[in-house]
């Protein structure tokens, strides 16, 4: 089962459902989700990095803004990597 839920609610239904589940987020890289993963309170998410989410979106806007010849309605994709206890300081929080 996935829910797309915030970090407080997850946390609240981690310990009922602890003994049945994995518990991962799908929005990673915030204080609260970081500390419940350190906690042990979550099993891992992934890591979500707004700052560069928009850097790399406002690179793409000012370049179809100021260039005329540049491609149109661009996808622009990241890494999202999984983190977990194991490797939590590679995913520093931004939210």
């Amino acid at each position: 089962m996935v829910l797309q839920i915030t970090y407080r609610v997850l946390i609240g239904l981690a310990a009922g459902l602890r003994s049945h589940r994995i518990l991962i987020a799908t929005s990673g890289g915030s204080t609260l989700g970081n500390a419940a993963i350190a906690a042990g309170e979550l099993d891992g998410s992934v890591c979500v990095k707004p700052k560069l989410l928009g850097q790399l979106m406002f690179e793409a806007l000012h370049e179809a803004v100021t260039n005329p010849d540049s491609p149109k309605g661009q996808l622009v994709s990241v890494d999202l990597p999984i983190i977990t206890k194991d490797n939590l300081d590679t995913c520093p929080a931004e939210w």
